[in-house]
């Protein structure tokens, strides 16, 4: 049975309203006590900012912490107009560039124009990191989600249906499109969506989890000066090619890694 628009009005207020303050989301904080502890102890509870170091430290939470993170990122994914970071820090952008489009498209929306010249910077921050964190699970990304529904059960099932229940896919879905985007078997709405998502990595690998989480280690010893040189610290243009160098010449000695920078070349 479908909300009326009255209740679904009221409820996404609330979501809004819930996202401002952790104290706010009484099981997010249950579930986030000790994680909040150890690695928020000291930040201000309102403006979001418990939940977005929360964010900083996905890979660190306990199983409990993440899972309960995750449901609210779903949510989150669904209906952007939720998302209280997003919305707050972009709520000029949106108003003058996505007034009129539905929650789930503010994203896509708002990424079609970031370059352009009088976007905010802030927006733009908060923007490259929610298009990380979707690259991340592909459930955190409805739209690539609606456009490769009959890809993933196709080329992608063994990685799909493989994962383990409240565990997140890491990249892995995405990764395994972006082979098969490699031979041009995709539907055209799924390549379109892909090799979108291909060319940002190119700009700022950290939009390739696979590649930051294999090769971490790799871009600390080779690549800082890249990152140093650049003045923008959300344009991360030139790590990937760093990568692609150092395998050339046969410098990078981690097999997980050698895979992942095989796979961009």
């Amino acid at each position: 049975q479908r909300l009326s628009k009255g209740c679904h009005r009221q409820l996404r207020v609330e979501l809004l309203q819930r996202g401002e303050s952790i104290n706010l989301d009484p099981d997010l904080k249950a579930k986030c006590s000790s994680d909040i502890k150890e690695f928020c102890p000291n930040i201000n509870p309102g403006r979001a900012h418990v939940v977005e170091c929360l964010r900083k430290k996905t890979h660190e939470l306990s199983d409990g912490c993440r899972q309960m993170l995750f449901k609210r990122e779903q949510v989150e994914a669904l209906d952007s107009g939720v998302d209280y970071t997003l919305m707050s820090t972009c709520k000029s952008m949106v108003q003058i560039h996505c007034r009129n489009e539905k929650p789930e498209s503010i994203i896509p929306c708002l990424h079609r124009v970031k370059d352009t010249g009088d976007f905010s910077t802030d927006c733009r921050k908060v923007l490259m990191q929610r298009q990380i964190l979707r690259n991340k699970d592909i459930r955190l990304n409805p739209l690539l989600f609606k456009s490769c529904k009959m890809d993933i059960p196709k080329f992608c099932k063994d990685v799909f249906t493989s994962q383990l229940e409240g565990k997140e896919f890491e990249g892995r879905v995405i990764s395994c499109l972006k082979v098969i985007f490699r031979s041009h078997k995709l539907s055209p709405k799924c390549e379109v969506h892909i090799g979108e998502i291909i060319r940002e990595a190119a700009r700022d690998y950290r939009q390739d989890p696979k590649l930051t989480q294999a090769c971490s280690t790799e871009i600390k010893t080779f690549c800082m000066d890249t990152l140093a040189a650049s003045l923008d610290e959300d344009n991360n243009e030139g790590v990937e090619e760093c990568l692609k160098t150092k395998f050339v010449e046969n410098k990078i000695e981690n097999k997980v890694c050698k895979t992942e920078i095989a796979r961009i070349l």
